[in-house]
């Protein structure tokens, strides 16, 4: 069997030769990707090991019953989505996958490849097999794949606080890892644009007003009801409609086909907030000032860049959402930074903030390799300066030049 030679095991899932195992439909995927076999057989196996294929079928056939979509969203989930970045889209399709399904799933292999060996490790990737934790846990994986290709050592995963422990040269680490979530309204605003982008119409200015996702009622029920609500202005005389969530109003001699949705909630209040909630963690646990205490901050789902849009992406209705909605990425950035500047300059405890951005400014890479290399950049804040980090290489330089003596 294919895989028992590169991951030393043979599992049931195994015996029909899924069309991910089969040399004709994943050598050209290799090509684009620039991977060996040796290193996709292995993530493969990986995955396989984490999450083995009857607990996948029962996953999706749970998510089924629940009539959740198994359609590809983002890279991190939106509070609906379970399934971005998963790879049981791969494992139960019986032909061949959206390559950036494929994409996401060598990538999170190649990830528990690299961390395969650190002492700790089982619990953590127990987790990747549980819906609820799946994202963080992802987070988890990716930070620690990272320190260990940078070379750190004594890498160290705790049952409490601080989650991971590492030493670079005469320094000692205590990182805290947390994703920060994409938020309602964002999740609203894009699958908003999503329902109404093969509709004609004008200009629609839509309000998500205060306590939006808050009620019993789900957020892919408040996106059919959004969208239904503003095809019902496009069909009819009246230009405005209102309710306790959302005001929407459509001036049909506007755009053509322009969408602008406002929702509250800022950067710099996410970033505060969650840094916040590390310090208290640290504090119970009785850090002191001389050590060096990083809290790595997942802020992707913040601002997802995604292929999503990539089949759309060139036509005049997505040019103007994207310039509309989606914020200015150096803006976004220089938000965040500031943030976590603040925030580091006046705390005892944290002594810096490890900030993961998307890594565009192209928001949506062509090819296979270039999603695969632009999920992120890094970039350490701490009391003195800012650094960006790209690679294990870059963050190695990083925490280096600010830590070690």
């Amino acid at each position: 069997m294919i895989l028992k030679e590169h991951g030393n095991i043979e599992p049931s899932w195994a015996q029909g030769n899924p069309w991910y195992l089969m040399p004709s439909q994943y050598n050209q995927f290799l090509q684009e990707m620039r991977l060996s076999e040796k290193q996709y057989l292995e993530a493969i196996a990986e995955l396989h090991e984490v999450i083995p294929l009857q607990k996948a079928r029962s996953h999706t056939n749970k998510l089924l019953y629940q009539q959740e979509s198994l359609i590809h969203e983002n890279f991190h989930p939106q509070p609906f989505s379970v399934l971005g970045h998963h790879p049981l889209q791969v494992f139960l399709s019986g032909l061949p996958s959206s390559k950036w399904d494929l994409v996401d799933a060598v990538r999170l292999g190649r990830d528990l490849v690299e961390s395969r060996n650190i002492d700790g490790l089982q619990k953590l990737r127990r987790r990747l097999g549980v819906f609820k934790e799946y994202t963080g846990a992802l987070f988890e994986v990716e930070l620690l794949a990272e320190i260990y290709r940078a070379k750190f050592k004594n890498i160290k995963i705790n049952k409490d606080t601080p989650d991971f422990e590492c030493d670079l040269e005469c320094s000692h680490f205590l990182i805290e890892a947390k994703h920060c979530s994409v938020s309602v309204p964002r999740a609203i605003t894009q699958n908003i644009t999503l329902g109404l982008a093969f509709q004609e119409f004008g200009e629609f200015k839509i309000t998500l007003l205060s306590g939006i996702g808050c009620n019993d009622k789900s957020i892919n029920e408040l996106v059919e009801q959004i969208v239904k609500d503003a095809r019902s202005l496009i069909s009819g005389e009246l230009t405005k409609f209102e309710s306790n969530e959302y005001l929407i109003t459509h001036d049909p001699n506007l755009g053509p086909r322009a969408v602008s949705i406002q929702y509250g909630g800022n950067t710099e209040g996410r970033v505060h907030g969650a840094l916040k909630e590390k310090e208290r963690k640290l504090s119970k646990r009785g850090v002191r000032k001389n050590e060096i205490a990083i809290v790595a901050l997942d802020l992707r789902s913040q601002f997802p860049a995604s292929p999503l849009f990539e089949k759309y992406k060139d036509t005049t209705y997505i040019k103007s959402w994207l310039k509309k909605n989606m914020p200015d990425l150096d803006k976004w950035h220089n938000s965040a930074r500031e943030s976590a500047r603040t925030f580091v300059g006046s705390s005892d405890v944290v002594s810096g903030a490890l900030l993961w951005f998307p890594n565009s400014e192209r928001a949506h890479p062509c090819t296979p390799v270039e999603y695969y290399k632009a999920t992120h950049t890094m970039t350490l804040v701490t009391k003195q300066s800012t650094i960006t980090a790209v690679g294990p290489s870059g963050l190695r330089y990083a925490l280096r030049s600010e830590f070690s003596s």
